[in-house]
Parts: C-alpha cells; sequence; structure tokens
C-alpha cells in the first residue's frame, strides 16, 4: 500500500502529489529556514492586451479594444494559450520583481484553479535582506511579557524586564519598518471618499510600458479600486462560521479597523494547558478598510488581483502550508479508501495487477478538471517551482534490487542505499571531515559516482522519513529518538553505532540522545538544539501524580467488567467451560457460511409489497380535512401551469399526523409515485417509508458535501425521477444543511435547476418544538452557516401552505385527570412547566405505582453510566445462562483506546447471553424493521470452530418481534443473524452494531 501511495504521488495532479509536494516544503523550511513573505497572483485573462492579441480573432483585439464578449469568448475557446500565457508570464515576472528587485535568496510556488477554472498562483520566498523577523518577532513577544508582566506583579528590581522591554520595543519597530518598505495598505484616493473617478476602461487592459510617467500615479490608484479591494462578502465566497462562534464572518477578515500606523500587537490563543500563549500578528498601516494587501511595484507590473504577507511566526507558515501547499492529507485517505473498497468487492481470481490497475484510477478520478487545468497537464506544464531539488532519503535500510543481468557471480542483488554508502564512507575517503560528517551532512553534499564521491549542487535539500512525534510523553518517543541519532550523530559501520552499539531499546535510545545533545557537536549541528534538548528531558521526567484524585467519568462496559468478574455464583456455568459451539446444531453448514452476509444479500434482491393501512376521511378533524382537500386540489390539477405544492403540516404529538400521511399517501399513490421519508430508520419502519438520506442518496459528514457522479447520479434519477411528492416527516430535526442538499440532489435528478426541488412537491409533517438538528441549524435560522445552509434556508422560504393540527386524537376525554395530562404536555413542550406539573408527575414515581410489575420489561433511562451497568449485569445474571464476555477486534492500539461515540457508537467489549434483550445501533435494514433502535432477544451465538469468547463470533442470531422481512430459519421465522459491523477510519474497531 506504501508503495502504491509513493508511486500515485508521481502522479501530477493527484491528491498524492500534493501531499509529497507539501512533505517537500516542510523539508525546505526545516532545512533553511522560514521564508520572507507569501505572494499570490490571480489572472486577469479577460483583460490582458498581450494575451488578448496572441488570438488575433479580430482586427480590435490586437488593439485592445475587443468587446467583452469576443475577449470572454476567446478565453473560453483557448484555455491552452490562456493556461500557458498565465505560466510563461509569471515565471518571467517572479524572476524580474523577487530576484532582480527584491533580491530573493529562494523562491517556492504552485499553481492552482479557483471554482471557474481560471489559473493563479501562491509562492512563498526569501529574501537577502530579511533582518530576521521570526527572531525579532520573538523578542518583541519576550518584551510585551516582560512588560505584562511588570504591570501585574510589585517587582522591587526590574532591571532585566527593562532590557527585555527596551530589546522587545526595538525589534517591533524593526519588524514594523520592514514592513513598511515592503507592503502596502494605504490607498492614496479610497472610493468610500467620493473623489476617485472610475476609469473608461479597465486598468488591466493597459500594458505597463504604454503608460506616461506622469499617469503611473493614477494608474496604481485606478488598479487599487478595480482589482484589490474586498467590496463584497457573501456565503459562496468568504462568510464562515467557527464552531465557537454563532455569526459568520470573512474569512479574509474584512473589513479591517482603519490603523494610523503599522505596530505589532499580540493576541492570546487558546491551548489546552493552564499556561498563556501568545502569537503575533502585524497590522498596517491602513486607510482603506476593504484594500488587500500589495506592493506598488507587484501590482503595476502584475496588472491583477496579488497579495503579499510577511511572515512573522512559525503559525503563519504552518497555515500557509495547510492551506495552499497541498489541501489533501499527508497520506491522502482517498488512496485507502479507494483501495478498500475495491479489494473487498474484487472476485478472488482477479489478477492483481488488474486490481491495482483499478485503485489508481479510482484515486484519480475523484474530482472534475477544468479546461485550463487539463489542458496544462497535457501541455506537460510544472504545476509547482522551487529553487530546490528536494531528494528523498530513507533511513530504514531499504535497498534497490538490480537487474538479474547485470549482477555477476559472487555479486550483491542490491544496491547500497545511500545509508549504506554512509555507513562504509571510509571507503571511498578516509579524511578527518568526511567521518565527521553526520548523514544529513554527508546526504546533502555527496553521492556515488563511478564508485567515488562526488559533489552534490548547493540547493540539495533531503526529506528524510520515516519521521515520528516528537512528543515526550507519546508512545513513539523512542523511535524519533532512534532516528534523530541517525540523523545527527556520526557513526559507522551499522546502525548500532550510532547508539554504542547496545540493544535498541527505548530507554537505551532515549539516553543516548540526551547524552549526544549534551556534547559540542550536538549543540552546533543539531537544528532546534535547546528545544530538543528540554523535550528529552521532559520525557525522563516522571510525570507529576494529581493532587486530588480526579473524577472521570467510565463507560458502562468497564463497569460491566467489573461486575462480570466472577462466576462466583456456582449454579452459573463458567464461561471458560461451557461449549459455546452447541448452537452450531440449531442450523445447516450452509446457513451458517450465509450468516455474515445474509441481511447485505437479501436486502438487495427483496422487494417489499407493502399494504398501507384505510384511512376513513370522514374521521378527519376540521384542519386534517383542510390539509387532506389542499393536497387533493392540488393532484386533482392538471393544468401546465401548476405550481410544486410546497406544505408545512405542523402538529403536536398525538395531533394525528401519521395516521393523515397515511390517507395523503392512499390518495397519491392511486395515479403517481409518492415516497413518504424521514430522518431516522426507527420512524421510517413505523410509518412504512425510506429515510430522506437513502432516497436522495445523501452522505453523512464531510463524504456527504459534494454532488454525486456516475453510478450515483444514475442511482438517484431512477430513484427520484418517478416521484411526484415527496412527504418528509419529523421535518424538525432538518436542518438547513439538509434542506439544502435536498434542493440540489431533487435538482441533480431531474435536472430543472431552476425550480426549487427539480419541480418536485414537498409536504413537510412535524413538530417545530421537537427534537432540533444536530450540528446544523434549524430551517427558520436567519444567519445560514454556509453557502449550502443558506441555499436550504431560501428553499423552506418557498413553503407558502401552512396547516396546524390542534385536535390530540392519542390524549381524548374530558376527565380532570386527562386534560392536566394534557395540558402539561404542551406546558412541557414550550419549557413552561409548573411545581403543579412535577407535583402530578410525581405521582408516578416508583414508590406510587401499585402495578410496578406491569413495567418489567420497560426500557429504564438512568442518569450514569454505574446505574445502567448494574441494571444490566442484574438481567444478564437473572437469565442463568453463560455470559460471553465478547471484545471487538482493532486494527490498532489507538483504536481500542478511542471511546464508543467516536466509533458509531461500537464498544470495545459486549456482554452477551442467550435471552438477552438488546438494541441495534445502526441501520441494517430499515423497511423491514432492522433499524436504529429495534429491538430483540439473543436467541443464539454462532461461534467459528475453536473460537470462544472472547474471540468474535460468525453472528448472533437475534429474535425481532417486529421484524416482517424475509424468514432465514423457517422455524424461527422472527429470527435473524446479525453479523459483525465495521467502523473504519483512520483506526477500525470490528462489532456487532
Amino acid at each position: 500500500m506504501s508503495k502504491l501511495s509513493r508511486y500515485v504521488g508521481n502522479i501530477a495532479g493527484a491528491n498524492a502529489y500534493w501531499s509529497r509536494v507539501r512533505e517537500e516544503l516542510k523539508a525546505i523550511i526545516t532545512s533553511v529556514g522560514a521564508p520572507t513573505l507569501f505572494f499570490t497572483f490571480s489572472s486577469a485573462d479577460m483583460h490582458w492586451p498581450e494575451l488578448h492579441a496572441l488570438f488575433k480573432a479580430d482586427t480590435e483585439a490586437e488593439t485592445g479594444n475587443s468587446t467583452s464578449d469576443v475577449r470572454r469568448q476567446n478565453v473560453i475557446n483557448n484555455p491552452h494559450i490562456v493556461d500557458w500565457f498565465f505560466t510563461q508570464r509569471l515565471e518571467s515576472f517572479v524572476n524580474h520583481w523577487l530576484y532582480n528587485t527584491l533580491g530573493a535568496k529562494w523562491h517556492w510556488f504552485r499553481y492552482e484553479y479557483e471554482g471557474r477554472g481560471s489559473i493563479h498562483c501562491h509562492g512563498t520566498a526569501k529574501l537577502n535582506n530579511d533582518p530576521g523577523l521570526c527572531h525579532l518577532t520573538q523578542t518583541a513577544l519576550k518584551g510585551f511579557l516582560a512588560q505584562k508582566f511588570k504591570d501585574e506583579n510589585d517587582c522591587s528590581d526590574t532591571t532585566e524586564l527593562d532590557q527585555d522591554i527596551e530589546a522587545g520595543q526595538k525589534a517591533a519597530d524593526t519588524v514594523c519598518q520592514y514592513v513598511d518598505w515592503l507592503l502596502s495598505t494605504v490607498n492614496p484616493n479610497p472610493p468610500d471618499e467620493d473623489m476617485w473617478i472610475r476609469p473608461e476602461f479597465h486598468p488591466c487592459q493597459r500594458s505597463h510600458h504604454d503608460i506616461p510617467e506622469h499617469e503611473k500615479q493614477s494608474d496604481y490608484v485606478d488598479l487599487l479600486n478595480m482589482v484589490q479591494r474586498h467590496t463584497r462578502c457573501s456565503t459562496s465566497y468568504c462568510l464562515r462560521k467557527k464552531s465557537n462562534e454563532t455569526d459568520l464572518k470573512c474569512r479574509f477578515h474584512f473589513p479591517f479597523d482603519i490603523c494610523p500606523q503599522t505596530k505589532l500587537e499580540f493576541e492570546k490563543i487558546h491551548t489546552s494547558g493552564d499556561n498563556e500563549h501568545y502569537r503575533a500578528k502585524i497590522v498596517t498601516k491602513r486607510n482603506d478598510s476593504r484594500l488587500n494587501n500589495h506592493q506598488q511595484l507587484q501590482l503595476q507590473g502584475w496588472r491583477a488581483n496579488c497579495d503579499i504577507q510577511v511572515v512573522i511566526d512559525h503559525y503563519a507558515c504552518v497555515e500557509y502550508l495547510t492551506k495552499y501547499a497541498a489541501k489533501s492529507e499527508p497520506r491522502s485517505p482517498v488512496l485507502k479508501q479507494a483501495f478498500n473498497s475495491i479489494v473487498q468487492n474484487v472476485d478472488s481470481n482477479t489478477e492483481p495487477r488488474r486490481v491495482i490497475k483499478k485503485v489508481v484510477m479510482k484515486s484519480l478520478g475523484e474530482r472534475d478538471y477544468a479546461a485550463q487545468e487539463t489542458m496544462h497537464h497535457l501541455l506537460s506544464l510544472k504545476l509547482h517551482s522551487s529553487s530546490f531539488k528536494v531528494m528523498p532519503v530513507s533511513l530504514n535500510g531499504s535497498r534497490r534490487v538490480r537487474d538479474t543481468a547485470s549482477i555477476d557471480e559472487g555479486e550483491s542483488c542490491t544496491d547500497y542505499s545511500l545509508l549504506d554508502v554512509y555507513a562504509n564512507r571510509e571507503q571511498y575517503e578516509s579524511s578527518q571531515n568526511i567521518i565527521n560528517m553526520n548523514f544529513v551532512q554527508f546526504a546533502t553534499t555527496y553521492k556515488v559516482v563511478n564508485n567515488e564521491l562526488t559533489k552534490l549542487p548547493e540547493n540539495i535539500i533531503p526529506r528524510i522519513f520515516p519521521t515520528y512525534s516528537a512528543n515526550p510523553r507519546g508512545p513513539n518517543f523512542g523511535l524519533y529518538c532512534k532516528y534523530q541519532l541517525l540523523r545527527y550523530k556520526p557513526w559507522k559501520t551499522t546502525q548500532n553505532n550510532a547508539w554504542g552499539d547496545q540493544g535498541p531499546t527505548d530507554e537505551v535510545l532515549t539516553n543516548c540522545w540526551h547524552e549526544f545533545l549534551q556534547t559540542a557537536y550536538g549543540q552546533s549541528n543539531v537544528p532546534d538544539w535547546f528545544d530538543k534538548l528540554q523535550a528529552v528531558i521532559q520525557s525522563q521526567e516522571s510525570e507529576d501524580e494529581p493532587s486530588e484524585e480526579q473524577e472521570t467519568t467510565r463507560e458502562e462496559w468497564m463497569i460491566l467488567s467489573d461486575l462480570n468478574t466472577p462466576f462466583g455464583n456456582s449454579e452459573q456455568i463458567s464461561e471458560s467451560t461451557y461449549d459455546w459451539h452447541l448452537d452450531r446444531a440449531n442450523y445447516s453448514e450452509q446457513q451458517i457460511q450465509e450468516m455474515p452476509t445474509w441481511i447485505k444479500t437479501n436486502k438487495e434482491e427483496y422487494a417489499i409489497d407493502e399494504q398501507y393501512d384505510v384511512v376513513d376521511i370522514n374521521s378527519f378533524s376540521e384542519t386534517q380535512k383542510l390539509t387532506y382537500d389542499i393536497v387533493k386540489s392540488h393532484f386533482d390539477d392538471v393544468s401546465s401551469e401548476k405550481e410544486p405544492l410546497c406544505l408545512i403540516i405542523n402538529g403536536v404529538a398525538g395531533t394525528g399526523k401519521s395516521y393523515l400521511i397515511n390517507a395523503i399517501r392512499n390518495l397519491l399513490q392511486s395515479k403517481c409515485a409518492v415516497t413518504v421519508t424521514v430522518t431516522t430508520g426507527k420512524a421510517a419502519y413505523n410509518i412504512r417509508g425510506v429515510t430522506v438520506h437513502s432516497l436522495l442518496k445523501l452522505l453523512i459528514g464531510s463524504r456527504g458535501n459534494k454532488d454525486l457522479t456516475g453510478q450515483s447520479s444514475c442511482r438517484l434519477q431512477e430513484s427520484v425521477n418517478n416521484i411526484g411528492y415527496i412527504i418528509i416527516d419529523e421535518y424538525s430535526m432538518l436542518g438547513q444543511v439538509t434542506f439544502g442538499w435536498i434542493d440540489k440532489r431533487c435538482k441533480q435528478a431531474t435536472g430543472y435547476n431552476d425550480q426549487v426541488f427539480g419541480g418536485k412537491s414537498l409536504i413537510l409533517t412535524g413538530d417545530p418544538g421537537q427534537l432540533p438538528p444536530v450540528a446544523d441549524k434549524p430551517l427558520y435560522h436567519a444567519r445560514p452557516s454556509n453557502a449550502v445552509g443558506e441555499q436550504g434556508y431560501q428553499a423552506y422560504h418557498m413553503f407558502d401552505k401552512v396547516v396546524k393540527l390542534t385536535v390530540n386524537q392519542r390524549v381524548q376525554g374530558m376527565t380532570s385527570e386527562q386534560v392536566q395530562f394534557r395540558d402539561l404536555l404542551l406546558r412541557l413542550r414550550k419549557g413552561d412547566s409548573t411545581v403543579d406539573d412535577w407535583k402530578l408527575l410525581l405521582t408516578r414515581q416508583p414508590s406510587n405505582v401499585t402495578n410496578l410489575c406491569d413495567f418489567e420489561d420497560s426500557t429504564r433511562l438512568f442518569y450514569s453510566n454505574e446505574q445502567v451497568g448494574n441494571y444490566n449485569h442484574e438481567q444478564l445474571t437473572k437469565l442463568e445462562h453463560p455470559i460471553a464476555h465478547i471484545n471487538a477486534r482493532h486494527s490498532s492500539a489507538l483504536a481500542k483506546k478511542i471511546s464508543s461515540d467516536d466509533m458509531s457508537g461500537l464498544e470495545p467489549v459486549v456482554f452477551l447471553a442467550k435471552g438477552a434483550r438488546v438494541m441495534l445501533t445502526m441501520n441494517l435494514w430499515s423497511s423491514v424493521g432492522l433499524c436504529n433502535g429495534a429491538t430483540g432477544t439473543v436467541v443464539d451465538i454462532i461461534y467459528q470452530n475453536n473460537h470462544q469468547p472472547p474471540d468474535l463470533p460468525i453472528a448472533v442470531i437475534v429474535e425481532f418481534e417486529n421484524y416482517r422481512g424475509l424468514v432465514f430459519n423457517e422455524n424461527q421465522p422472527l429470527c435473524i443473524p446479525i453479523w459483525i459491523s465495521n467502523h473504519c477510519h483512520i483506526t477500525d474497531r470490528n462489532r456487532f452494531p
């Protein structure tokens, strides 16, 4: 898998490629230090006269006077020329602006394509005159903290503090002066002052060399006001909401406050510890709240939108790497997902070569490519540029296998790796200088050519792997120390020489790394020496004991483990002595083999012939009848101008919404397809419908935030196109984002993008006072979180008909007790409960109920996991059957430690016995009753031969009272095999759902 990932990383534009580029840029920053500035160049492809002169579509193109429609069509028709022109213009401009004018030491940039498919560039560079901005910022921060300490404390001797404060102020002044020299946010003529007059022609349509000297300043102002101002914020572009905030804010932080002079500020940042941490921020001199950072020479030379920012701390550097260098994860999850999905579904006889080809093709076809990007690849243009050549260097000792034709008798079948060359470097040259080199120095200075050491160019940067976390409390700190020793400590012959020819235990590796850092060689040759020394010292300190025992919340399975130690009851058969294979006798071998896939196989093939309840519409209340008539009137209208029905039916619990839904379904399905959907599997079963996620192929989490393609799109069209009406029950649980995706999916399925829900009629039923959406805003919220949420909000406003059901059909009667309870429910719904309501509920507490035995099998709610564990243990022991202690199967030690909340509810340990009541925690087959929340009774536990608890069984046979699907076992028609569920992310947990 790792080799395949590295191979795909060679294919330009793939996620794995950008992951590799990101690691290379990190290696550059680690090796040569932080850059001075970040820069961005956008394309003015609709304006540049030099570009449009290449098209020569008409005589006006050459003079730059062609119409906007002609220019637009030229750009659309010639994406190859537009893309090539941008790359040529940029490379020439970078050479002139960065190197000849600013005096750059090195650069790095990449090409990227924005939403409309137009090329732009992000990059970074180091200038020779950089005064050491990051170091100066640290000095300024030290002075700021010294001033803060002095202000908050009464100090007798402030000499040292005053020195730090003075040094910090000087450092801050130097940083601000450099920033003012490099960039600006001052507008000589802001448009808000109504003094600037918009030019007749866009300034980007003028060539720089055609502008007379006396017009240079006005040209500069025109460019500022036309291309450098962030004039409008919208959810489709820049408005975002952070998880801990309620308001939408511009991700570029516009509008800024007016500032009379450039200054260095320090803002407090949130950390997990108790110590206060601050981050430096440059606030530039500014008279225009909407003006972007720029440099006059850069803007007037490039003649399109551009950006320039200084790097003053490590955080800004990391943010840049994360945001612009590569948007995929360090190891692209797409490749792993593609690998897993293909391998799990491929035939066992398929050739490995075909499988690998499928994986590569699937990982490459994960997104759309714009026309300009496609041409960029076809023209074999580079996607990024760097002053350095990054060389991958492995410390794991792997070697390249030689061609068998070139191997003489007695020779090794592998070539020396760079690690082997370094270990035996005295064979090539025995000078003291070579011997004293550490591996990093040697790898970036020499290579072997014709069995001799040859010097490498000076722009070589090593990207060394593997890498491990430097966290001194982390589980891999010993490995971190090992590879740091191999990098920075000179060693010979074998790797063990780096740690004194001892066994490579964590303790030995940590101690040797600590000793080496204390040497003069280590201090002068290890980057960030002091930080590394502090880390290793911290790793050797014993962890502080907590002063007070902290109360921790234990999960139910932990409590059950404590309670279940036992089998102290002599009448109970021990788990270890019980024959767990007796239940296999109840099933044939074929049935046992089918158990793991029985639900999946039959779910795809079994069609349910639904028989819906007959509803007497004469029994309707007045509002139910009104609602039914609205739907019937719309349904009977056959005119071509009929608009889709957008209807909301509100009503509290018991007002007959489900009864009304059945009547409406019976009415509509007589002539056209109608689908009743809900937000949960349990509710879908109760109303004999489907979940809205299933109908519209809505995926959960971030995977669902994209349009469907290929077969998924075809399946969506097949499931939706014949449906005239969609009824969504329990709509209060729908959030704005989900509703936005419902609108998008309906439009995608029908192709009618200009009609809400693609022209489908929607009926929402429920109670807005019931459960709200999870991790989303309710439909009526006035401030959507993002563009899709805003689409959902606008779609919600298209519902122009609302009916409120008021007659409670479930709780009827006029006795004082019935009236009291009905009024209590209404107040409870609105949060207006009274003391009398509380007293009324107290009459139903267990101590006051005479028929408590009638509730023996009812589901309990407890306020603590300990009570849950005690109750479940009590119920298990009452069964007088052996209790199987079953451990989940984990992909790693990390997966074992993750809570069930982060593993889709799957516990790491489960306790089962025959006769135990169980509940499903996910939708397995909602339409037949196997949904999240469905309860049943364990009948049999089927194990593989030679397996027993705590191993995972093949399946657990559970009897579900409300199951109405295919029969697995004729003798037990309600019994279904429940197989192992897998939660797969970075880590896996396999257990029963």
